[in-house]
């Protein structure tokens, strides 16, 4: 989480939106006690820096395995993030904003 903004919304379809930290948190926690996830693709489209604030486009597939058994599938889709520096963070950046667009075939 320390990639994350404590002010951080990620909108993971058009009815589910997570706001703050903390709920960014709680929901990559729920995911992860249900699958293993594995990124199969991740393709930057575009990559924007002004000053304190950098915007990126990305193609990206993850292999979602349940941990419980089953067969893994795969979640496609397009993703654009904004990210702010950020003192507090391993890289100097975190993300503050994201918007994910499944794919629809």
């Amino acid at each position: 989480m320390r990639d994350h903004h404590p002010d951080a919304r990620k909108a993971l379809s058009f009815t589910n939106v997570e706001v703050g930290g903390k709920a960014v948190a709680a929901g990559l926690q729920d995911s992860l006690r249900q699958f293993h996830v594995e990124f199969v693709e991740n393709n930057v489209e575009s990559l924007l820096i002004e000053g304190d604030t950098a915007i990126e486009q990305t193609v990206f597939a993850m292999k979602a395995t349940p941990l419980a058994g089953g067969q893994p599938s795969i979640f496609r889709g397009r993703t654009m993030v904004v990210y702010v520096r950020y003192k507090d963070s391993p890289t100097g950046w975190v993300s503050i904003r994201e918007l994910i667009q499944p794919a629809t075939n």
